[in-house]
């Protein structure tokens, strides 16, 4: 081979490099926007469980003051009562799976 072959070899070597690194840093933009987006998808769902909870927290704490306004009224444990309303599932599908854990009702003391 001559020089002027070896060199344009060379320079078709590099070119092709070139286009593979730029390739390769294009990828690689391309994944830090998905792990940036998933990152603030994430944010927006801790977000939301943060409020769920709060929800939550109110909602027991309503339930408790009830609860002991019910049995200070009526001198009575509503336990009963509240029983009438525990979910109990109506179709067939839902009757064979088993339940998640269920939240416990618990009443003032």
């Amino acid at each position: 081979q001559t020089l002027l072959e070896r060199i344009a070899e060379t320079d078709a070597s590099l070119e092709i490099a070139v286009k593979d690194r730029e390739s390769a840093l294009e990828d690689a933009e391309e994944k830090k926007e998905v792990a940036r987006q998933k990152e603030r998808e994430a944010a927006a769902h801790q977000a939301d469980l943060r409020r769920a909870f709060l929800r939550i927290d109110e909602l027991e704490q309503q339930k408790r003051f009830l609860l002991h306004h019910f049995k200070e009224k009526t001198g009575t444990s509503c336990v009963a009562i509240l029983e009438t309303f525990r979910y109990t599932p109506t179709s067939p599908l839902q009757a064979s799976q088993p339940q998640q854990q269920q939240h416990q009702l618990s009443t003032p003391q």
